[in-house]
């Protein structure tokens, strides 16, 4: 099984790309959670600004609605909401997002709303949480951990990874904005790959 995979569901419309990439925006960082951040990790490289909405109603129900046309046929037995995610380079620098695994989803199913530089990676390590008990992220330092693969995400596609797999984003140098599909069912990266996959890429 693959770290990710490319998702085949349709691009969204140029103007509900547009209104959800200024939500994306809009969205407020913390410099008090980066600084926390920079100091666990006590590394040289520059920790980026990020922020997840957590309130799904940050998204309008119009919005929501509009997703949900284009979306949910191909979910048919899920409930789903969304929710919108930002990553930020401090200013003048090459960022990254440190390897960590996810709180509150076994899997992120995300559309690249604006990729935040030329050659931003996603990179996946050798660690995965084997555990139920997703109320906190857990932080890893990148030297105790080995690399397994690393791709660019490209902007306007959809892509799925297990949110448990230690993951990072490296090559920050703008801002990053992306849209979050959140299954109510929690469901896990490997059903979803069972599942789906006539939806992912090379999933043969």
């Amino acid at each position: 099984m693959q770290d990710f995979y490319q998702i085949d569901l349709p691009r969204l419309p140029y103007s509900l790309a547009s209104e959800l990439k200024d939500l994306a925006k809009s969205i407020t960082v913390s410099n008090e959670k980066r600084e926390w951040l920079q100091n666990f990790h006590n590394c040289s490289e520059t920790i980026a600004y990020q922020e997840y909405g957590t309130d799904i109603t940050q998204i309008s129900l119009e919005v929501q609605n509009s997703l949900k046309n284009i979306l949910c046929k191909y979910f048919p037995n899920e409930k789903i909401h969304y929710t919108l995610g930002k990553i930020e380079a401090v200013a003048n620098t090459i960022s990254i997002t440190p390897p960590h695994c996810d709180r509150g989803r076994f899997l992120a199913c995300n559309f690249i709303l604006q990729t935040g530089g030329d050659d931003v990676k996603t990179v996946f390590y050798n660690y995965e949480r084997n555990e139920d008990n997703l109320q906190t992220a857990i932080n890893l330092k990148e030297n105790d951990l080995e690399p397994r693969s690393s791709a660019v995400f490209e902007p306007n596609c959809w892509y799925v990874f297990n949110a448990q797999q230690a993951h990072g984003v490296k090559n920050i140098t703008g801002s990053r904005y992306l849209l979050s599909i959140l299954f109510e069912s929690n469901i896990k990266y490997k059903e979803f790959v069972t599942k789906y996959k006539h939806l992912l890429r090379g999933c043969g």
